[in-house]
């Protein structure tokens, strides 16, 4: 079966042995582009992701002779599995697919690449979204950073990292009213019909300025892969 039709069937249909191929093809260097892209896609998947697969993403982040895109979608397959083991625990080797080691490993490599400078902008913008995915000291400051760099496509990323670090109450509430408030003062246009007094609000729900911001005015800045794809149980 090849990667593509992989692509196109669920996870946990995919057949034994996909995640050897994963790692065969992530490794050839050789191979179509396209090809190695969705591999590095697939290799985040909760199914298949394994300490091995982990090296060869992290092999593919680290080679600047591999494109920004290949990089970066390495990048973003390692961010699920942080979280994961982070969430879960390490304590129990049968519950999560990485070991300690590699968990450390993948913390450390993206810590370390994100500090080169002389690595694409755009990989390093997928660098911090996957790190955030479980703490670590130095990631509020590279976030604020990223923030105030006055670069719009940093600032994004930076907005994405504020969903899984403290301390950005203020931020994101500055991030909400600019992105909100247009829509808002289109509805608090006079309507034609002659009404004198504006509809709608002018300003945005209390609760939001007094730093809780609910979910549903989050922006939907991503899709990013999840470990959702596992197996449905039968009832």
């Amino acid at each position: 079966m090849d990667l593509k039709t992989l692509k196109d069937t669920p996870p946990w249909d995919w057949p034994d042995g996909t995640a050897e191929k994963l790692v065969s093809v992530l490794r050839d260097e050789q191979a179509a582009e396209p090809a190695r892209v969705r591999a590095a896609e697939m290799a985040g998947d909760f199914t298949v992701v394994n300490d091995e697969l982990v090296e060869a993403l992290l092999a593919v982040l680290r080679n600047s002779k591999e494109s920004k895109e290949m990089r970066a979608r390495a990048a973003i397959s390692l961010g699920p599995i942080l979280e994961y083991a982070d969430t879960e625990g390490l304590d129990d080797p049968d519950g999560v697919p990485i070991s300690e080691r590699t968990f450390r490993r993948i913390q450390e490599s993206l810590r370390e690449l994100y500090m080169d400078v002389q690595i694409p902008s755009e990989v390093r913008r997928r660098i911090l979204e996957a790190s955030v995915r479980a703490p670590q000291e130095w990631r509020e400051n590279a976030v604020r950073a990223a923030y105030a760099s006055g670069d719009d496509a940093r600032k994004l990323t930076a907005v994405f990292c504020m969903r899984f670090v403290r301390g950005f109450n203020e931020q994101i509430v500055e991030e909400l009213d600019n992105r909100i408030q247009p829509f808002i003062s289109r509805l608090s246009l006079p309507q034609e019909t002659g009404a004198s007094e504006p509809r709608g609000h002018t300003s945005l729900p209390s609760s939001i300025r007094a730093g809780r911001p609910n979910s549903c005015f989050w922006p939907r800045l991503k899709q990013y892969p999840t470990f959702a794809h596992r197996k449905p149980v039968k009832s």
